[in-house]
């Protein structure tokens, strides 16, 4: 529970689409990020502690590089219920953990979803294995056989890209903002974490 960002970890701060891919794909339909100012998906979120680690940094307080990273980017003086944040994670076996999260941060007015899919640069289905890791909170589930004695499960998979633009791009903006940020901006952060296949997913949401 005290996991610091991992190295590996990719973080990207979304502040612009490819200009061919810009369009409104709202027609008439709510969308999950519509009163959400700012934006952090936890692309990979395993128990989703990285959530915890913006929501609750009081309970983590050995968590020096997240702190630093979302100071760095939401400031200090910023007010949690300027935010949503999005947990995907396909592993099923961390669903319920996900939806005590969910049910945890709205009692306490906080906006948390948890999206159970793979994401990828297609929409479909996608092997993973458990890798017989549940001591570590199976952190190598993947579609990498990591044991011998992995058990295959088929998880489904969504284009993050088209997710992106269905339900953050184009949000409508809340008609108040809580906490003081400097750059007055809203903006869509992401960690993503997922197994190899940021090689898939990162070149289709820049091109």
């Amino acid at each position: 529970m005290g996991t610091a960002f991992h190295p590996r970890h990719q973080v990207l701060v979304l502040t612009e689409l490819k200009a061919a891919i810009i369009f409104s794909s709202r027609n008439g339909r709510k969308k999950l990020g519509d009163g959400c100012f700012h934006v952090f998906l936890d692309v990979g979120a395993n128990i989703g502690v990285h959530t915890r680690f913006l929501y609750e940094p009081n309970l983590y307080p050995n968590t020096k590089t997240a702190a630093s990273f979302f100071n760095e980017q939401f400031g200090t003086s910023r007010d949690n219920h300027d935010f949503c944040a999005f947990g995907f994670e396909p592993n099923p076996a961390h669903r319920k953990r996900h939806e005590n999260l969910m049910a945890h941060f709205k009692a306490g007015g906080l906006r948390y979803h948890y999206i159970g899919v793979a994401v990828s640069d297609s929409v479909g289905n996608m092997t993973f294995y458990h890798n017989q890791d549940e001591a570590k909170e199976e952190w190598g589930f993947s579609d990498h056989v990591l044991n011998k004695d992995a058990v295959a499960e088929v998880v489904p998979k969504i284009r993050l890209a088209d997710w992106i633009m269905d339900e953050i791009y184009d949000r409508e903006m809340p008609s108040i903002v809580l906490g003081d940020y400097a750059d007055k901006k809203p903006k869509v952060v992401m960690k993503m974490d997922i197994e190899s296949q940021e090689y898939a997913v990162l070149p289709d949401l820049m091109f």
